[in-house]
């Protein structure tokens, strides 16, 4: 894990730039509001960069420059300064000034430049975030970026499809667009008291049918004039679930004859998707080790493409 130090005085800029760091892989945010406390921290912990506002209540940041040049002369730091803020003189190695105000996926960028690491997509799928508010009754915002960019947005709310908007407009085809979209990053954050005009109508399962149909038809070229409203009360697994029993093409699972075996199969089935569940809710809170566990014991069940998928991810953001 790679320490960055956020050093910056404004309550609200700090965090709104941990928040952006916490979505680099591998990254661990530790901050501070004061010159001081960040030359404790500093002396006290291995920083590979050090973001730091130029102006601070009990100092100014050349303080802190020095100290780094002489102490840990390969740490870059980025130095957030004044609107249009130049350099009075030339700057040390790895020292930059980043003139305010400067967009926080900007700076993630920088800083992802600066470590290079590149931004991960989220453990989840569109499809799996949505499918885990709705069975979970969650309210959430799930905001979606390409090339570091938002470009759109879907809120589900007491897990009801609430409202969806991208940057050609809102409602249910921003929806199908947004879930079209395979070069996607999805984050998923708390929806607070800050909730937007509803633009959609209908469980999250209808409407992924509904959109996954129209995706469908539109690749194929064949669109009708109209989209069925009528959606099955079983959706499909691939759809509502996590994963899918089987890959395209395998041969279907024979029926269990009833009997005792069918209930302990049933029992089992329960326990795998307990387990399965368990682990989701576990990587959705980055309590990686948790989900590891939770997906290896499911593993022993049985197994998917899906939590194979997951248990790679999990292996590779560092869960042991």
């Amino acid at each position: 894990m790679r320490v960055v130090l956020v050093i910056d005085d404004n309550v609200l800029e700090r965090a709104t730039i941990v928040r952006e760091l916490h979505k680099l892989p591998s990254i661990e945010v530790i901050d501070t509001g004061t010159l001081h406390g960040g030359m404790q921290l500093l002396a006290a912990i291995e920083v590979e960069l050090v973001i730091c506002n130029t102006e601070l209540p009990d100092g100014h940041s050349r303080t802190l420059v020095q100290h780094v040049v002489r102490t840990r002369r390969h740490t870059p730091v980025l130095l957030l300064g004044a609107p249009g803020a130049r350099p009075s003189g030339e700057l040390p190695a790895g020292v930059e000034l980043v003139p305010r105000p400067v967009e926080p996926s900007a700076l993630r960028d920088k800083v992802a430049t600066r470590l290079g690491c590149e931004r991960e997509p989220g453990p989840f799928s569109l499809t799996d975030y949505l499918q885990l508010a709705a069975m979970g009754h969650h309210s959430v915002r799930l905001e979606l970026t390409c090339d570091g960019d938002e470009i759109g947005a879907i809120v589900v709310r007491d897990g009801q499809a609430w409202s969806a908007e991208d940057l050609l407009g809102e409602g249910v085809e921003a929806f199908t667009r947004l879930l079209a979209r395979a070069d996607v990053s999805v984050t998923c954050a708390p929806l607070g008291n800050s909730v937007p005009r509803r633009s959609l109508e209908g469980s999250c399962e209808q409407l992924l049918m509904r959109a996954l149909t129209r995706i469908d038809e539109l690749r194929s070229g064949h669109v009708p004039d109209a989209v069925p409203d009528a959606v099955p009360e079983a959706v499909p697994e691939a759809v509502a679930g996590f994963d899918a029993d089987c890959d395209a093409g395998a041969e279907p699972e024979p029926q269990l004859a009833r009997g005792s075996g069918q209930f302990e199969r049933v029992s089992l089935d329960a326990e795998f998707d307990r387990l399965y569940e368990l682990g989701l809710e576990a990587m959705l809170r980055k309590r990686y080790r948790e989900a590891l566990e939770a997906l290896e014991r499911a593993k022993q069940i049985r197994t998917t493409s899906t939590l194979e998928a997951n248990l790679k991810r999990l292996r590779a953001l560092g869960a042991s």
